[in-house]
């Protein structure tokens, strides 16, 4: 959110974030250290080998989304139902070719993935193969929006209660999209409250 204004390094954790930089300064009372926050993403940027823009992006997405959170999260889902789930596209020997390919191939004239869909075309319908991407999002911001899931009692101490009731206002009355933040403030509440955590 928000990120564009900031040095490029910044531009894909600042998108990922559900507050952007002012709101969570606003959110914890203080100023906040985007190199601090956001170190791990940082060093990967400037530790890459790459000084191609999207390289670097599919870099941070691997390390940070892919890894760390939708393949957890569709390991869990899969197994909770004994199913055993691949991701054939993610054999090492096939990310280390595709990660040396230039990114030309990978987005080209607004086309994502596009020397896969190139390669497919004789194979797949184009209606299918060109289709809008889906995905399988949960619907947190119709539970929040509808008090499905509710943060109005006993607010986070060390956070702004002023900040969090203006955005979960601003959600319900359809003013504005805060379901990031309001799903990332709900966890980490849960958190605190299951682990006895004061904060």
């Amino acid at each position: 959110m928000g990120g564009i204004g900031h040095p490029a390094s910044l531009w894909n954790p600042l998108w990922l974030a559900p507050l952007d930089p002012d709101a969570l300064s606003d959110l914890l009372e203080e100023q906040v250290d985007l190199e601090e926050l956001y170190s791990e993403a940082l060093d990967l940027w400037h530790g890459s080998a790459s000084s191609d823009l999207a390289d670097r992006t599919l870099e941070f997405y691997t390390r940070f989304y892919l890894q760390d959170d939708i393949l957890v999260k569709a390991d869990r889902a899969s197994m909770m139902h004994s199913l055993e789930a691949r991701a054939p596209f993610l054999d090492i020997e096939l990310v280390d070719f595709v990660r040396r390919i230039p990114s030309a191939y990978k987005f080209c004239k607004g086309t994502t993935k596009y020397i896969l869909k190139k390669a497919l075309e004789a194979v797949l319908p184009r209606e299918i193969l060109y289709r809008s991407k889906k995905g399988f999002g949960v619907p947190v911001a119709h539970w929040f929006r509808k008090g499905e899931l509710d943060l109005a009692e006993a607010p986070l101490a060390s956070l702004n209660p002023r900040l969090v009731k203006r955005r979960a206002e601003a959600h319900r009355s359809g003013r504005a999209d805060e379901s990031a933040f309001l799903w990332s403030f709900y966890v980490l509440k849960k958190w605190a409250e299951t682990n006895r955590v004061s904060l």
